[in-house]
């Protein structure tokens, strides 16, 4: 997706809300958020942080970070990212568990293929009663290479009866579609363009 991203010093730390889709509500969950900032060599930082009852929810547990289809059959956050109003963009998956996955599409839903990293995303969470708190460090700089990004961040919050709520920053959709093209509702600013 273009040159790279250079940052010399942490240049942005943005708060994000996320919501529920009224479909898929979760009582469990009071709030859930998400901050971002550029640190060096193209790297994006990026802290998921979920408050509620987390006992009641399914958190995987910690195992070897490797990269893994299907992790969002359990509680799993998510970064899309596309070059504006593109076709093509990629998807990040981030577990808990420090399992990972990456994906690249040519449009919407089509063409998935694994998306190659130069070092896969450092994923460190942390659990208590009260929340999640996980942080990804994540190099793009091999992946995106323009000044300004269409992103999307969401998530998946599973609990232990089964059931799974979607967070969004934006549900455009009657169903959860994080896929969707006007999902990708905040503009992510290149390092080097900040």
């Amino acid at each position: 997706m273009g040159g790279p991203l250079h940052a010399k010093e942490e240049t942005r730390n943005m708060r994000l809300s996320l919501q529920s889709h009224p479909q898929s509500p979760a009582s469990a969950v009071d709030e859930l958020w998400v901050t971002y900032s550029w640190v060096r060599s193209g790297r994006l930082r990026i802290r998921f942080y979920v408050k509620g009852a987390i006992a009641s929810l399914s958190i995987p547990q910690k195992t070897e970070p490797l990269r893994a289809d299907g992790l969002w059959e359990n509680t799993c956050f998510e970064l899309f990212i596309r070059e504006q109003s593109a076709s093509s963009y990629c998807e990040f998956n981030f577990s808990p568990s420090g399992c990972w996955a990456a994906y690249q599409f040519s449009a919407y839903r089509e063409d998935m293929a694994d998306l190659e990293l130069a070092e896969p995303p450092h994923i460190v969470c942390e659990t208590s009663d009260t929340h999640v708190d996980m942080k990804v460090t994540l190099d793009l700089s091999d992946v995106a290479q323009l000044s300004s990004y269409d992103v999307a961040f969401s998530a998946v919050i599973a609990d232990k009866q089964g059931g799974k709520s979607y967070w969004a920053l934006s549900h455009p959709q009657a169903k959860p579609d994080f896929h969707h093209e006007q999902s990708f509702t905040h503009q992510l600013k290149a390092a080097n363009s900040l």
